[in-house]
C-alpha cells in the first residue's frame, strides 16, 4: 500500500507513526531533498541493518534513513545516516485534578503488633560464697609460637613452648667411609650433628643392616618431615615417606645448607627395609671389597634411597631423621 505526502504535511508523520507499524510503504518528499520512498521499521534498533528510506522513531522524534548502515550502540539518530522527519513536541500542560472517588470499604484487622520492650533489671542479688581455688593450669603459649606447615601441636612443655608433630630430616654435612660402628654408630653421628646445629631431639641414620632397618628401628612419625628450614615437606608421614617416592629431595645439611648431588650410604630400599647384603658387612668397614647401597640426593624417586651401590673405602654422606 502507498500513500504520496506532499512537502507541507511531512510534519504530520509523527501522528502517523503507529499506523506506518502497520504499513508497507509510504511516499516522503523531506524538504530539501529528492522525492523517495520511506519503509516505516518502527523504533530504532540497535542491532539491524537499515537501508535509504527506512523510517524510525527515537525517544519521541521520527527520521528517515539517508545513507545505509548497520546500526550499531553508538549510530543512533540524530547522525549524519538519518535526517529528521518530526521533532518530539513539548509536554502538553497538566490537566485539572478530578474529583475525589468515593470511600472504599473497610479492611480488614491487621496483625498483632510486636512484643513490647522488657521491663527495667530488678535490683542485684546476695553476692554468694568465694569457691575453692583451681589447680594450676599448664604455661600458656607464647602468641608467636606456631607449628610450621601440616603439622600440628601435640603438647607444650615446662617451658610454655609448644611442642609440634613435625620431624627434621637432613643429609650429614660431614662424610663417612663404610665402617661407622654399626647402625648404633651411624645414629650417634647424626644426633651428634643435630646437637651442634642446634636442632631439637633425638637423630637416627637412614641405614640397614643384617638385622635391623628404618622400619624397625625408627618411631614411626605420623606428622611431616621437614627441612631444616621448617618449610619444606619432604614427605607427609612415614607411610608417604615410604610409598616409593618423596615430595622433596633430601638436600640440605643441619645448618640447613643446600648441597649440589651426592650419592648417600642407606643400605635401605624405598620401603625401609635392608637391601640384600649390601651394607658394608653391617657398615663395620672400610675395604673396597665390600658394597654399600647409596640412593642420590637430587631423586625424589625411588633412587633417593635406593639407585646402586659404591666400594666401602669411598666417603660419603647419611641421611638422619628425627625420631
Amino acid at each position: 500500500m502507498k500513500k504520496r505526502i506532499v512537502k507541507t504535511a511531512i510534519t504530520a508523520l509523527c501522528f502517523l507513526a503507529p499506523a506506518m507499524a502497520a504499513a508497507a510503504q509510504v511516499v516522503v518528499i523531506p524538504l530539501g531533498s529528492a522525492q523517495h520512498y520511506m519503509y516505516w521499521q518502527g523504533t530504532w534498533n540497535a542491532a539491524a541493518i537499515y537501508k535509504i528510506g527506512d523510517g524510525v522513531q527515537y525517544n519521541g522524534s521520527s527520521y528517515v534513513c539517508v545513507q545505509g548502515h548497520q546500526s550499531n550502540g553508538g549510530s543512533y539518530p540524530p547522525s549524519a545516516n538519518w535526517d529528521l522527519l518530526a521533532a518530539q513536541g513539548a509536554a502538553g500542560a497538566t490537566g485539572p485534578e478530578g474529583a475525589a472517588g468515593s470511600q472504599g470499604l473497610q479492611g480488614i484487622p491487621g496483625e498483632s503488633g510486636d512484643v513490647g520492650p522488657q521491663g527495667a533489671q530488678g535490683p542485684q542479688g546476695v553476692q554468694g560464697a568465694q569457691g575453692l581455688q583451681g589447680i594450676q593450669g599448664p604455661p600458656g603459649v607464647a602468641p608467636s609460637q606456631h607449628c610450621p606447615g601440616s603439622s600440628v601441636m601435640v603438647g607444650i612443655d615446662a617451658n610454655g613452648n609448644i611442642q609440634c608433630n613435625h620431624k627434621i630430616v637432613f643429609v650429614s654435612s660431614t662424610k663417612y667411609h663404610g665402617s661407622m660402628e654399626g647402625a648404633s654408630g651411624a645414629d650417634s653421628r647424626c644426633s651428634n650433628l643435630a646437637a651442634a646445629a642446634g636442632l631439637p631431639g633425638t637423630y637416627k641414620a637412614w641405614i640397614s643392616t643384617s638385622s635391623s632397618s628404618p622400619g624397625s628401628r625408627f618411631s614411626k612419625s605420623m606428622g611431616p618431615y621437614m627441612l631444616p628450614d621448617l618449610t619444606t615437606i619432604v614427605a607427609e608421614n612415614y607411610a608417604d615417606l615410604t610409598d616409593g617416592t618423596i615430595q622433596h629431595t633430601i638436600n640440605r645439611e643441619e645448618h640447613n645448607v643446600q648441597i649440589a648431588t651426592e650419592e648417600i650410604w642407606t643400605g635401605t630400599s624405598s620401603s625401609g627395609a635392608v637391601t640384600a647384603a649390601t651394607t658394608c658387612s653391617d657398615w663395620s668397614t672400610f675395604s673396597s671389597l665390600w658394597n654399600g647401597e647409596t640412593g642420590r640426593t637430587s631423586a625424589t624417586n625411588s633412587a633417593w634411597t635406593s639407585q646402586g651401590d659404591d666400594k666401602c673405602n669411598v666417603y660419603k654422606r647419611i641421611y638422619c631423621f628425627q625420631q
